[in-house]
């Protein structure tokens, strides 16, 4: 069996200054699964203030055996080299390392919201600063165990207490099965997203009719699970409406192309359907050690 050596082949990312209006915002987040495979895509615009960039990777890949994705604020000025997605990354090292199997998916969401949760509370409000509707981030984790799709959701919110400060809070929950056949959906990120969607399925518009043509046709695709996340996340970077304004006047949506999309399916680990502005690992082959020769029984 040959080896495979995971190398790094671009890194992309974006230096945030030590200030209070700190972070990324924006995104959305679409995961589909079934009892066989689970996709998710998203979108990958960051925004810092009155400027954006599109070379946020919000999606991952784990070890060809998990795959994740966050939207929210998704990093801090305190720490440039500190993001959600990393802090994904490095905790499913160290439980990979540590040999976890059963419950990865849960231990994983279970950590990195309590760390992205600490992270905030070291900081303090002024990490919070531009937030709305007490939302900070949402994680979705998704991985195989013992044959069984496992997906769970990390969400990470606040509330001002009566002392005037916030109350971050980490909850934890195992997503429901609920489509036809035994499968799910989950939609994270921006709460315009909502108003978009709402559109679309009652088509009383003419882009609104536009898109709900466009997601019965994705419906009817033979690879059904990508074919619909990835309209969706189309269906909302088209029609969120600029909410921020640049340095030059110029008004910007908080989510924005191109769309990365990754899929996991049983038995045959992780791939990219689509890199949308993320940094894929390339895979190198190598021969497979030889054989120590074998005792010759009497």
């Amino acid at each position: 069996m040959k080896l495979v050596i995971v190398l790094v082949v671009c890194s992309i990312g974006v230096n945030l200054s030590a200030t209070t209006e700190a972070g990324t915002d924006g995104s959305i987040a679409v995961a589909y699964w079934a009892q066989d495979e689970m996709v998710i895509a998203a979108d990958s615009r960051g925004t810092i203030g009155n400027s954006y960039h599109d070379t946020e990777c919000k999606v991952s890949a784990l070890g060809n055996k998990l795959i994740f994705a966050a939207t929210g604020r998704s990093s801090l000025g305190q720490d440039p080299g500190w993001d959600t997605y990393t802090l994904a990354k490095n905790i499913f090292r160290t439980l990979d390392a540590e040999g976890t199997t059963e419950g990865l998916a849960s231990s994983l969401a279970t950590v990195w919201g309590e760390e992205v949760k600490e992270e905030f509370e070291e900081i303090g409000d002024s990490a919070l600063v531009g937030i709305n509707d007490n939302y900070i981030t949402t994680g979705i984790f998704g991985d195989f165990e013992s044959n069984t799709l496992k997906v769970f959701m990390s969400e990470v919110t606040y509330k001002i207490g009566p002392d005037g400060h916030a109350n971050i809070t980490a909850n934890v929950t195992p997503a429901e099965w609920k489509l036809p056949g035994g499968g799910g959906n989950r939609f994270i990120g921006e709460g315009g997203m909502w108003s978009v969607l709402g559109e679309m399925q009652s088509a009383k518009t003419s882009r609104g009719e536009k898109w709900n043509k466009a997601f019965l046709e994705s419906a009817r695709a033979d690879d059904k699970l990508v074919a619909e996340a990835t309209t969706m996340v189309r269906i909302v970077i088209e029609g969120s409406p600029p909410t921020r304004t640049d340095k030059n006047g110029v008004k910007f949506s908080t989510v924005g192309f191109p769309i990365a999309v990754v899929r996991l399916r049983r038995n045959k680990g992780t791939d990219w359907v689509a890199k949308g502005a993320c940094c894929v690992l390339s895979e190198q082959k190598t021969q497979p050690h030889p054989k120590k020769p074998q005792p010759k029984m009497k």
